[in-house]
């Protein structure tokens, strides 16, 4: 965790630290809080819907109960009745036993139906004969009384194998206002009863749902049976489980409590406006708000004395440091401070900036000494080694008495030492270094004929560039001693040539058709290690890498070996671009290349 923090560059900075440490005091209260709140309110939701669904409960059952009770009483009707069995039969078999039944049976509903207040009317109604006897509740006035009657009659002429075949009450809407309907099948004959939309919500009248609060009676496709814009507008699901509730609601949240009834197809369902539920609670919303507020208030003003009394001081300080990192030696601080420790910082850091400017002056003029005394000693370690090589070569043309090769050998290697020992300096043309790497590929192609092939080629606009001496010859003299073989011959190629995105940049590429770089030594030549051994293998190699690092002080600068995906090793050397115009611009470059 610690060194993943210290990879977040924002969270190195003091001010952000601060703000962090704000942030991890006041999230988790302001979470707290937050979830102590939604916790109240939803206590106070689960007990509002416990207590209207026990309500609920309470009156559906008891509207259930008298729903048995006229079941019961209807059953007992077709157990006990006989004139029933009259009506099953034609009434031109015997008219006048089918009229005595007929007011007997009226005269026993019209009797019954005072013990049922809110029974609006118990019927029988035989199929066979299509006549249809009636009582009403003394209560219904006559308007209503055939409005029920025109229901009724409208309901004998539809399909009743739906109705009669569920031993449930249902709901069926004629008119403008649904009914509640009890059909029993007895034969030919049916037998029920039928209860108003208003003395069925009647029992719910008596509960307070508060302000805005409802009772719907739902019907099986879960929908209000009595037409209401409002709640349509709301677009609010009536189904909630038992001893649960949902809320609902677009514009205004409702809370949603139903209950199926255990006698009839219908559900009723409470509605709680949400307002009228979290009116209960004003002083804990208060007390929220006010502790949010206050921290609000309070946190700008310690975060602005912080700022002035630590983090601009801390700041100014960072700033001077960064002055002084890029160079600028010149930089101070007022000692004048907010508080007397940063006093006292500033203080010691003008002191010693002065002390650190005068010592790098003499530390950076030592270091020149040193770099120019390291550059002429690694030169000098590279000229045996190729002076023992050369003798080696004229050693092997003798033995084969070969004297014209030998005065080419000799006139070649002249020139070729000629270079060597006046590329004493620190940076020479390219075009010199080429020619004097065409040179060596001529000595060694005599002492390996038939077995070396060289291609050298080089853009005009790099011929001039100052490359370090040397540079380019080591690479082809390695490729040599390490890839010459009698089993095949060996190609090199070297290219010089500008870089095409920057053209600040040339590239110098090596590369030959031997067997490649030793992976060990590779990896150790990547890692900048020096593998010389006491034969001088590796050494030429490991001097390049070496200079150029001392001589050029831009990061992209740089040797870049590898192997070639098919066979060979591969050598490409970036360096900066620099032409030598004048004298002094010369002295300058060699200067600057810490030469």
């Amino acid at each position: 965790m610690r060194r993943y923090l210290k990879e977040l560059r924002w969270f190195k900075s003091l001010q952000n630290k601060i703000l962090f440490v704000f942030f991890l005091l006041i999230l988790p209260l302001g979470l707290l809080l937050v979830y102590y709140n939604f916790y109240a309110s939803e206590v106070i939701r689960n007990q509002v819907a416990h207590s209207n669904a026990n309500v609920l409960s309470m009156y559906l059952g008891t509207l259930d109960r008298e729903l048995e009770d006229i079941d019961k009483y209807l059953f007992n009707l077709i157990a006990k009745e006989p004139d029933l069995l009259a009506l099953d039969r034609p009434e031109d078999n015997d008219a006048e036993a089918y009229n005595l039944a007929r007011i007997r049976i009226h005269n026993k509903l019209a009797t019954d139906a005072v013990y049922y207040d809110r029974i609006g009317m118990f019927f029988v109604y035989s199929q066979r004969n299509g006549d249809l006897i009636s009582a009403y509740n003394q209560q219904m006035t006559y308007p209503e009384q055939h409005r029920l009657k025109s229901e009724l009659t409208a309901l004998f002429a539809q399909d009743l194998s739906g109705y009669t075949g569920r031993n449930l009450w249902f709901l069926h809407q004629e008119g403008d206002s649904p009914s509640l309907y009890r059909m029993i099948r007895y034969g030919n004959v049916l037998i029920g009863a039928l209860m108003s939309m208003e003395h069925l919500m009647a029992p719910f009248e008596a509960a307070d749902l508060g302000n805005g609060g409802r009772f719907v009676l739902v019907n099986e496709q879960d929908r209000p049976v009595q037409a209401n814009p409002a709640l349509e507008e709301e677009g609010i699901e009536f189904h909630a489980p038992d001893g649960a509730y949902r809320m609902e609601g677009k514009r205004d949240s409702y809370m949603v409590v139903s209950k199926d009834s255990s006698k009839g197809a219908f559900r009723v369902a409470a509605l709680i406006p949400d307002r009228q539920i979290m009116e209960n609670i004003p002083y804990l919303h208060r007390i929220v708000t006010m502790i949010v507020a206050g921290t609000l208030i309070v946190l700008p003003i310690v975060y602005f004395f912080l700022r002035r009394m630590v983090l601009v001081p801390m700041k100014r300080l960072v700033t001077a440091m960064r002055k002084i990192k890029s160079g600028d030696w010149e930089t101070r601080i007022d000692p004048n401070a907010s508080s007397d420790e940063f006093s006292m910082i500033n203080e010691t850091f003008n002191t010693m900036a002065t002390q650190i400017k005068e010592l790098k002056i003499h530390v950076y003029e030592e270091q020149l000494h040193n770099q120019k005394t390291e550059l002429k000693h690694l030169q000098l370690q590279m000229n045996p080694h190729f002076f023992l090589n050369s003798l080696n070569i004229i050693y092997h043309l003798a033995q084969v008495r070969n004297f014209e090769l030998i005065q080419e050998m000799s006139l070649s290697l002249v020139q070729h030492f000629r270079y060597m020992f006046r590329s004493s300096g620190s940076l020479v043309p390219l075009r010199e270094e080429i020619e004097h790497t065409r040179n060596y590929v001529r000595i060694q192609e005599l002492r390996f004929p038939a077995r070396l092939t060289a291609s050298v080629t080089v853009e005009d606009s790099c011929i001039e560039a100052l490359v370090p001496p040397l540079v380019c010859q080591t690479f082809v003299e390695n490729a040599i001693k390490h890839a010459v073989s009698m089993d095949s011959p060996l190609q090199i190629t070297v290219k010089a040539y500008v870089e095409w995105e920057d053209p600040h940049w040339i590239w110098l590429d090596i590369r030959d058709t031997g067997k490649g770089f030793d992976e060990e030594v590779l990896s150790k030549l990547s890692e900048g290690v020096d593998i010389g051994d006491e034969r001088g293998n590796h050494i030429g190699i490991w001097n390049i890498q070496r200079r150029v690092r001392l001589m050029y002080e831009e990061e992209d600068a740089g040797v870049y070996l590898s192997n070639a995906i098919d066979r060979g090793a591969v050598v490409q050397i970036r360096l900066p671009m620099k032409v030598r115009e004048t004298k002094g611009a010369e002295s300058d470059v060699s200067s600057a290349a810490g030469g």
